[in-house]
């Protein structure tokens, strides 16, 4: 198991360690990320570490 982190505007593979979760989504992740990491939470297309990724704040059309 592992998240897409980006580190100097570039991907990198994360192993992590997830712990419990919720009914909200919510996933406790317990190794492999600090407080702080960026991840990637949701691309259109499978992601490389080669891929070249743009940065929002949201999703459009998708409420928070």
């Amino acid at each position: 198991m592992g998240v897409w982190q980006i580190v100097d505007g570039d991907l990198r593979f994360s192993p992590v360690k997830l712990g419990t979760s919720d009914l909200n989504g919510y996933v406790q992740v317990r190794e492999g990320l600090k407080n702080g990491d960026r991840v990637v939470t949701y691309s259109e297309k499978a992601l490389t570490a080669r891929s070249r990724i743009h940065v929002v704040d949201h999703i459009p059309g998708v409420s928070r």
